[in-house]
């Protein structure tokens, strides 16, 4: 079954995820690439109005993926309180790994849901976010988007998951390149190959499951 989701190119408000049983999702993506200058949006209303759109069409694409993983990951842990989120706070930072296939110290985004200090033995699934070109790892990890994230654990509209914002920008021209391996030595190194390295990485010194 494929699900189409209804994303909006000109109005309408900022969505909720709704829950669905598909077993694969297709995202359709109107306009191409969907953004604005922070620069420009507060000039004119027109400026303004525009960038609302965009980001309205950002955040259906984010709500469909978190709600599309989410109810494919079974057995997930749902729902958290004002004493979780006050005593184990989730985290939402910029870290670092060395890379055996790039050869080199790399950063990724991280966040982990609320109540992950709280116990040892609890283990969690883990969502990669492989970034767009020329999407920075910083630009993502922010604690609006943490904010957005606790939010729908609270709620119960997703489980509680650890998220890793991947960096794909290539070091050589500052230009991302969607991780794959360069046959071109000088367009890039082994992106595909640094993935998993990370992958590794991640299920080594993190609980997931």
């Amino acid at each position: 079954m494929v699900w189409q989701s209804a994303i909006p190119q000109k109005g309408g408000e900022i969505p909720g995820i709704s829950h669905f049983d598909e077993k694969r999702v297709y995202v359709r993506y109107p306009g191409g690439h969907v953004g604005f200058n922070k620069e420009n949006i507060g000039l004119s209303f027109v400026q303004a109005k525009q960038g609302i759109e965009g980001a309205i069409v950002v955040a259906n694409r984010f709500t469909t993926l978190f709600s599309f993983v989410s109810d494919h990951f079974t057995g997930g842990s749902f729902g958290t309180n004002a004493y979780e989120l006050l005593l184990y706070p989730s985290k939402m930072k910029v870290a670092y790994f060395r890379s055996s296939s790039l050869n080199r110290i790399m950063k990724f985004g991280i966040y982990l849901p609320p109540g992950y200090s709280r116990s040892r033995t609890s283990y969690y699934p883990v969502l990669y976010i492989l970034l767009g070109y020329n999407m920075s790892v910083d630009g993502m990890t922010n604690a609006w988007i943490k904010s957005v994230l606790d939010g729908f654990i609270l709620t119960g509209e997703m489980q509680k998951m650890i998220i890793v914002i991947t960096d794909g920008l290539n070091y050589k021209n500052g230009r991302g390149h969607f991780f794959v391996n360069q046959i071109d030595q000088q367009r890039g190194g082994k992106f595909k190959d640094y993935f998993f390295d990370l992958v590794t990485y991640i299920d080594t010194y993190y609980k997931t499951k």
